[in-house]
């Protein structure tokens, strides 16, 4: 009568996903200029509908997890109830200008993660899920969700070799962007400690911003280059990912 709960319940009991929930198929998306060039297209993942239900259901008590104990970062506007990338806007268009107002500069650094969800490493992501309290059976879930998929290109009816996921977390998943938040949560805190101030800081998933404001634009300067190479060298050499 409950089928899909018993499946999902045997595979948070068994830690695993099966396999046949892991294959997708990818639909090349042409956004216009040269059609030889793949840089071109974007792809468009569809999963197995059983799978994503099930991602819904992981998805809703993970976020919940993460509201009650207060872990997903206040300056996210991600996954957040009422907060958008208009919400991170006006904040930072308000901030600019009560500085402005006091007669102070105001330096930004804008970063973008590139294929963001396609470097992320899977190993790192765990020990963190394993960091902010999930159980070893969770995370063993986790390890289970994020190993082994499987997908293959579907155009005009013809569909290519099935190739493996070898990094990242799954494409077209419900799962996947809230994982990567869990990269975001504890390396920018490392910036009051490394430079003794707090900037100003917001997230939008893999876009990220950080701005701070001083008097003397020698100081705005000098700060820029200082949190520029920390950041450069900790996503690089920390998280395996690439700016």
């Amino acid at each position: 009568m409950y089928l899909l709960a018993d499946l999902f319940n045997l595979s948070l009991a068994t830690c695993e996903l099966p396999a046949i929930w892991k294959y997708a198929h990818i639909t090349p998306l042409h956004q216009g200029g040269d059609i030889l060039d793949l840089n071109n297209y974007r792809p468009i993942s569809i999963i197995c509908s059983i799978a994503r239900v099930f991602e819904k259901l992981i998805y809703s008590q993970l976020s919940t997890y993460l509201s009650i104990n207060n872990i997903l970062s206040l300056f996210q506007s991600g996954f957040r109830p009422n907060h958008s990338t208009t919400t991170a806007l006006l904040k930072f268009t308000n901030d600019v200008l009560l500085a402005a107002n006091i007669g102070e500069l105001t330096g930004a650094i804008l970063m973008d993660l590139t294929k963001a969800f396609d470097f992320v490493d899977r190993y790192l992501l765990l020990d963190k899920l394993h960091a902010i309290g999930l159980s070893d059976n969770a995370v063993l879930w986790f390890n289970s969700y994020l190993h082994n998929h499987k997908q293959c290109v579907v155009l005009h009816g013809n569909k290519s070799d099935l190739l493996i996921q070898q990094r990242g977390v799954p494409q077209g998943s419900t799962l996947g962007p809230l994982l990567f938040s869990m990269l975001m949560i504890y390396q920018l805190y490392l910036i009051p400690v490394m430079f003794n101030f707090m900037p100003m800081i917001l997230l939008y998933i893999h876009l990220n911003q950080i701005y701070y404001n001083f008097k003397l634009l020698f100081n705005l300067i000098s700060v820029s280059y200082k949190i520029g190479f920390h950041i450069i060298n900790y996503y690089s050499i920390k998280e395996n990912l690439i700016l």
